[in-house]
């Protein structure tokens, strides 16, 4: 299981980039502000697997999982950018604690994982 989601949290970093690739700006039509965009679609996608994974790997109770629905919270419509950065520093936090092994609930996961295989062995 752990290799698993160490997949998972280098597939999503990978499509992490393929976001920020999708990065374009212009010009407010109501100042000279310049708004900076990344592919809406690009983003919706990245953030529901990346909730998902935090979900699992950290727990819902967990900062790196409640600071990303707080940023979600104040999602600017007009210039995603800036929040889109915040999620990736997010998730990139999570990513090296899960690497670093400070995440307690895969052990929890993972030590229930080898208890069921003994159990069934066991039978």
């Amino acid at each position: 299981m752990n290799n698993l989601f160490q997949k998972r949290f280098e597939e999503l970093n990978i499509q992490a980039d393929e976001v920020e690739a999708s990065k374009s700006t212009k010009k407010s039509e109501y100042s000279d502000y310049e708004l900076t965009n990344v592919d809406e679609e690009k983003l919706l996608n990245w953030k529901v697997k990346v909730k998902n994974l935090l979900s699992n790997t950290c727990g819902e109770n967990s900062p790196h999982f409640q600071e990303f629905m707080k940023i979600e919270t104040y999602d600017d419509p007009n210039s995603n950018y800036r929040s889109f950065r915040s999620f990736r520093s997010v998730f990139l936090a999570a990513k090296e604690d899960f690497e670093g092994g400070y995440l307690s609930s895969i052990k929890i996961l993972v030590q229930a994982e080898v208890l069921d295989s003994e159990l069934k062995n066991a039978d």
